[in-house]
């Protein structure tokens, strides 16, 4: 096997064990995992004010798919959406008190998960594993805009 497919198949299993634990605390929530992850940043930012916009620009998804998740969640009474002082063409995102603090137990448990993640790791190694995975992610970035990327 070539390093570069040991590196991909090394990623995609660490990414793919991780996501069972990761699953059954977000279920515990009664939320699934896009709706957990919106309204924790919306809890997190709110009092800058969040619109949609900005959910979908952070997540890295089309307006129309947070548009139907935030539609549920105001539906489900977690989330509101309200007149943007500054701009009466947006809307606001707040969390409501049904919707404030559910994921406050998730962060506290993703944390403890991440931390039994990486315990077989030095400092230095961690440091190592940083800055390598780093220097990949900063490559496919600059990649994602090149002409060859995009064919």
């Amino acid at each position: 096997m070539e390093r570069s497919d040991q590196v991909w198949d090394l990623m995609f299993s660490i990414l793919g064990r991780s996501r069972t634990p990761m699953e059954r605390i977000i279920r515990e929530t009664g939320l699934s995992g896009p709706q957990a992850r919106t309204i924790g940043y919306i809890e997190a930012h709110e009092e800058r004010g969040i619109t949609a916009r900005e959910i979908a620009e952070t997540f890295g998804t089309t307006p129309a798919s947070v548009s139907s998740l935030i539609g549920g969640l105001e539906r489900g009474g977690y989330v509101e959406r309200t007149p943007d002082p500054d701009d009466a063409r947006s809307k606001l995102l707040r969390v409501l008190p049904k919707g404030r603090g559910l994921t406050r137990g998730f962060d506290e448990q993703m944390a403890e998960f991440k931390d039994r993640m990486v315990a077989p790791l030095s400092a230095a190694d961690r440091a190592t594993l940083v800055r390598l995975l780093t220097t990949i992610d900063d490559h496919l970035a600059a990649a994602a805009g090149s002409p060859e990327e995009k064919k």
